[in-house]
């Protein structure tokens, strides 16, 4: 078991060394992270003025950061082939598209009552999916390094799951089309 994990580890980003130079500007960054944050502690109590925008910038760059960390993890998993790393792809893809929706149907961003024929808490309830269905993803995608490190997925294999997964539940948000009132 211990000579399958080194070798998973030889194959993953995670476990690259860091050269002097890089390891000097994470800590500089981190430094001035909690310089700002040390500075911003006097005036916590002030309100800041309303940023109407603020919640549609936010969306965004979650699904634009979530999204790149997809491309990221699915270039790994398509080089290495490693079962763990296509799901916790999955993870940061289902916070995407998840997010997208919310930013969506979110009242004020868009329209006053938000888009799709969203009821009033449906942006809550998409929140609530979205911080519950990440850590679930990323628990399976534990899971199945536990239980299979050496379980690879070639891209022959994997185009058919993914298929699968995406398209299954497609019936059920296009058809049938039914109104319905919010309550």
């Amino acid at each position: 078991m211990q000579n399958e994990l080194a070798l998973y580890a030889l194959s993953s980003m995670a476990h690259v060394t860091l050269t002097p130079l890089a390891r000097s500007a994470a800590l500089t960054v981190a430094a001035l992270l909690l310089a700002f944050w040390l500075g911003a502690i006097p005036f916590a109590r002030d309100p800041l003025p309303i940023v109407q925008p603020f919640l549609l910038m936010f969306g965004m760059a979650v699904f634009i950061v979530e999204g790149l960390t997809v491309y990221l993890l699915m270039l790994q998993f398509l080089s290495s082939g490693h079962l763990f790393i296509g799901v916790l792809a999955a993870a940061y893809g289902f916070t995407a598209l998840v997010v997208m929706l919310q930013m969506l149907v979110f009242p004020g961003v868009f329209s006053e009552t938000g888009l799709l024929g969203a009821c009033p808490q449906t942006a809550v309830w998409l929140w609530v999916i979205w911080h519950g269905g990440f850590p679930t993803i990323v628990a399976l995608a534990m899971l199945t390094m536990r239980v299979e490190p050496r379980l690879r997925i070639t891209l022959a294999r994997a185009k058919p799951l993914a298929k699968w997964v995406v398209g299954a539940p497609a019936p059920t948000w296009a058809w049938p089309p039914r109104p319905r009132a919010c309550t």
